[in-house]
């Protein structure tokens, strides 16, 4: 789904986290107050893009499993939500980078100098940039509304997207795509890989056929052009070497599991929520439903316990090994569902009111949970934690707001 958001600094406690304070960079794009979430986006702030994913931060699908995981934490689950996250102070010492978007560019935001070092390669733009989780880094498109047509008519004019490495301080032009939302782009099965989704002109049909082409974050070709089905664009991108595809882009509801090169739909999935690099997690939506993981290469269904009778409020975030999944529950606060084990972990802490925004993703497609919450509006601190096994959630509130004013946590 998953914009937004703040810093993630931290170390952890040794017994949790016990590698040297490396700079790790997050991102998500987003505003301050009212972010949109390409990657990651937890429940009670206004704005997700729940195509991406995710990184986003996120940022999102839904996963599908084959048994029950167990609660680790049942005293959690019934915790009432809070306006503030709870938890231990973030030890000090470890410097998180977070990629801060300035409205006119990019660069890494450092949350033990605040400082920002400059992203060179993106052009100045008035309307400020979007970013995607891609493997390896991250996907910047400017934001722009100049459009012949309206968006859900036309495909209007292609975006200019550029990759950024983890920690790099240059960006690299991929090359030009539809622009909507970031399903103009989609990561690959491999690191240095993304689809990019292209309309013959630019006034042509959302309901026509786009083509995707499998191209290097370097913007060089790795294979030929493919018709898309009519109505259909990328969703998540690649998963088990095939695309999901979500229909007609405003449909976010029905997606289809597609190979490009026999042009055959291998299946149908509602609700995706989040994929990981084999997995789709999915919800039917019904009374009694529960998040669903599949795995489409050996064509297993796995049945998590994941409540998934409101697909609508269900956001999520698969780490990219596949291994852990981070979803916000409809009763409020964050689990970590682990598809090996198939337990979960709520983390105390995380339930907050439906005044407050909350944003999560995977620091660097890795283990460690950020997350990014404060109000939508009225006083009150933005706070940073940070979640990596166990049940403790590590938080600091954010000394200045103006260092926080549009970012990205990974993920989404």
């Amino acid at each position: 789904m998953t914009d937004i958001e703040g810093r993630l600094r931290s170390a952890m406690h040794e017994a949790i986290d016990n590698e040297e304070a490396a700079p790790e960079e997050l991102i998500v794009a987003v505003r301050k107050r009212h972010r949109r979430h390409l990657a990651v986006l937890t429940g009670a702030a206004a704005v997700a893009l729940a195509i991406v994913v995710p990184t986003v931060i996120a940022l999102t699908g839904k996963v599908a499993g084959s048994g029950a995981g167990s609660l680790t934490n049942a005293a959690a689950s019934r915790t009432k939500p809070s306006n503030v996250l709870s938890g231990l102070p973030m030890p000090p010492g470890k410097n998180f980078e977070v990629l801060n978007t300035t409205g006119y560019g990019a660069g890494w935001y450092s949350v033990a100098t605040h400082a920002t070092k400059s992203i060179k390669g993106l052009p100045a733009v008035s309307s400020g940039y979007q970013f995607k989780r891609v493997n390896g880094g991250w996907v910047a498109w400017p934001i722009s509304n100049n459009s012949p047509c309206s968006i859900s008519v036309c495909a209007g004019p292609p975006a200019a997207y550029y990759f950024i490495a983890e920690g790099s301080l240059t960006a690299k032009r991929i090359g030009s795509g539809y622009a909507s939302a970031g399903l103009g782009i989609g990561p690959g099965t491999r690191a240095g890989t993304v689809w990019l989704v292209t309309y013959p002109r630019i006034t042509t049909s959302l309901y026509s056929s786009a083509f995707a082409q499998l191209v290097s974050t370097a913007g060089h070709p790795l294979g030929p052009r493919y018709r898309l089905p009519a109505n259909y664009l990328i969703g998540f991108g690649a998963v088990g070497g095939y695309l999901l595809l979500d229909l007609d882009a405003n449909n976010q509801t029905h997606f289809e599991l597609w190979d490009p090169p026999t042009n055959r739909v291998l299946g149908h999935y509602n609700n995706v929520i989040a994929a990981g690099p084999e997995q789709i997690v999915w919800t039917n939506g019904c009374r009694h439903c529960q998040v669903q993981i599949t795995n489409v290469s050996t064509g297993k269904t796995l049945t998590t316990s994941i409540p998934g009778t409101q697909p609508d409020n269900l956001n999520a975030t698969m780490s990219d090994d596949g291994r852990l999944l981070a979803v916000q529950l409809p009763g409020g606060g964050l689990a970590v569902y682990n598809t090996i084990t198939r337990s979960l972990t709520r983390i105390p802490g995380t339930a907050l009111t439906k005044a407050d925004f909350e944003y999560f993703g995977w620091q660097n497609g890795g283990h460690r949970l950020l997350v990014f919450a404060g109000p939508n509006a009225g006083p009150g601190a933005d706070q940073l934690a940070y979640w990596q096994g166990g049940t403790r959630l590590y938080v600091e509130t954010i000394r200045n707001p103006t260092d926080m004013e549009q970012l990205q946590t990974g993920s989404a």
